[in-house]
């Protein structure tokens, strides 16, 4: 096989084709690793047919080797023409236009009076109509926090506040705000949500309920996961009701 003068230059078994000859590869030069791996490949491909030439070659054989070499020639100077495409990013890495901002990291907390006796709220323990939640926030910076409530796929919001960074009660009219668990309220999911700025709560109340899909109950972790798909920060709890 008898290589053209630019390809067997290109290969480092040529002499110089000359400036005309090199002036459309030397626009676009390929990476120089990149061109002495294909080039390494050639030398070992060639290296196999020499080895296949001089061994007595076998009934059958049909001679593929050739094509090969010449496919690997062709590939070398293709690379030193092609230009490498533009870097585009990591798409695993690219924040959705209008989240840019992230939602303050937000804690709930959540206290009881209950049969009399005001108390943390116990994971997995029942409430009954009559029973009173307390809410108390915690902020990583200023932000919005907004209180919300969902059970059978339906979320309600009850409060939304903008509060500076830290820790204290959730109030309404200078006093700790107040759930009072009414007969025939079901089980719900009670989350505080924040966001870096004002949110209307139809919004809200339509993104949280996008999440979790219709007429689906989801517990307190469904509810953040739904809060956190629409780019906003969540702690939640779940309130076990008993008739």
């Amino acid at each position: 096989m008898k290589l053209d003068p630019t390809t067997a230059w290109l290969l480092g078994v040529g002499p110089d084709p000359g400036p005309e000859a090199r002036s459309e590869l030397e626009e676009a030069a390929p990476p120089p690793e990149l061109l002495a791996q294909t080039l390494a490949a050639v030398e070992v491909e060639r290296a196999a047919e020499r080895a296949a030439v001089e061994a007595p070659a076998p009934a059958n054989t049909r001679p593929r080797r050739a094509w090969l070499i010449a496919g690997l020639a062709a590939a070398a100077a293709v690379v030193a023409v092609i230009r490498a495409p533009d870097p585009v990013g990591d798409p695993d890495q690219m924040v959705a236009r209008g989240l840019e901002e992230s939602a303050p990291v937000v804690a709930l907390k959540v206290a009881t009076r209950h049969a009399g006796r005001l108390e943390r709220l116990r994971e997995g323990a029942a409430y009954a109509p009559g029973d009173q939640l307390y809410f108390r926030y915690q902020l990583g910076t200023d932000g919005w926090v907004h209180l919300v409530t969902a059970t059978d796929g339906r979320v309600e919001v009850l409060v939304q506040r903008a509060m500076p960074a830290g820790e204290a009660d959730l109030l309404e009219d200078g006093q700790p705000l107040a759930w009072t668990i009414e007969p025939g309220d079901p089980s719900a999911a009670f989350a505080l949500i924040s966001t870096s700025g004002p949110l209307p709560g139809a919004a809200l109340s339509e993104a949280l309920q996008t999440g979790l899909g219709a007429g689906q109950t989801e517990g307190a972790e469904g509810l953040c996961e739904a809060a956190r798909r629409a780019g906003f920060g969540c702690d939640a709890i779940w309130l076990e009701v008993t008739p």
